[in-house]
């Protein structure tokens, strides 16, 4: 089984984007890096899209041409700050070929879904939940999230909630990973296997009021200065 990762970028975030690839190629390295991209970055496989373009027809036009069963959905401000547990994806992995009727497996416990439990680390999302899609990351079953991006037009990332009602139309079926974790902030929880901020950025500020620690951290290590975006939450 690969470990595929692909990572959605805009060129008003070049300075996540270049924090986050080396924290990916220290703590995750995976088999394959895609990054879709408005402008030409110095990644080996760099996929353009056009920003006029919707975000639902650019992205679902890029992920065919990758070619891959299965593939870690990422964002540039999604920084992972500790070692992943490679095993556990592979088996999460697994767990989508074995279980052709699942699309995904999300790698932490976000929003306020109450699953069945399928195993000691993963649980069911229920099908009518309006937590059914959430942009964190998330193994993704490669054909189902192309299915869902073209079942309706929607214009721009930040409209993720458009996804619900075709993810209830089309009936996905989804898990997520959760090992009695700590929450952060009001909407998700850490995960053990995949230690990641979600999201360094909010509003194009850096995130320091959920991960003071973690992201002071990096941007310590990587000599930014934080004020010259500005802090979101103080």
């Amino acid at each position: 089984m690969e470990l595929n990762l692909v990572t959605y970028t805009h060129s008003n975030c070049k300075d996540a984007l270049q924090v986050h690839n080396e924290l990916i190629d220290q703590h995750l390295k995976p088999d394959n890096h895609f990054i879709f991209s408005d402008y030409k970055t110095n990644d080996k496989n760099c996929l353009i899209y056009d920003d006029n373009e919707p975000y639902s027809l650019h992205y679902s036009n890029l992920i065919k041409q990758i070619n891959k069963k299965y593939f870690i959905y990422h964002q540039e401000d999604f920084f992972i700050y500790n070692q992943v547990n490679r095993n556990k994806l592979l088996e999460y992995i697994q767990f989508l070929e074995l279980n052709p009727d699942y699309s995904f497996v999300r790698l932490l416990k976000s929003g306020f879904t109450r699953g069945e439990k399928i195993s000691d680390t993963l649980y069911s999302i229920e099908t009518d939940s309006d937590q059914i899609f959430s942009m964190q990351p998330t193994i993704w079953r490669t054909q189902d999230l192309i299915k869902i991006y073209e079942d309706k037009i929607v214009q721009k990332l930040r409209d993720e909630s458009e996804f619900i009602s075709s993810c209830l139309k089309l009936n996905i079926k989804g898990a997520y990973h959760f090992n009695y974790e700590q929450k952060r902030g009001l909407g998700h929880f850490d995960s053990s296997i995949y230690p990641c901020i979600c999201t360094a950025l909010i509003r194009g500020k850096w995130n320091i009021s959920e991960y003071a620690k973690e992201l002071g951290n990096i941007l310590t290590k990587f000599s930014i200065d934080p004020y010259k975006r500005g802090l979101y939450g103080c």
